[in-house]
């Protein structure tokens, strides 16, 4: 295989194997407190640093 398509094949395996991991683990909770609030509350935190040195 192509190294470039293999490189392309395995990103989009990645990005999608995220994606579908995420969904799995929040699609039972609903509003209730789930396995990645700590996890979206420290993005939101170092989002929030980042708009700050800019």
């Amino acid at each position: 295989m192509d190294p470039k398509t293999d490189k392309l094949v395995r990103r989009a395996t990645m990005v999608a194997t995220i994606t579908a991991s995420y969904f799995l683990l929040t699609a039972d909770y609903g509003p209730e407190p789930n396995v990645l609030d700590p996890v979206s509350s420290w993005l939101y935190f170092f989002f929030f640093i980042i708009s700050i040195k800019q």
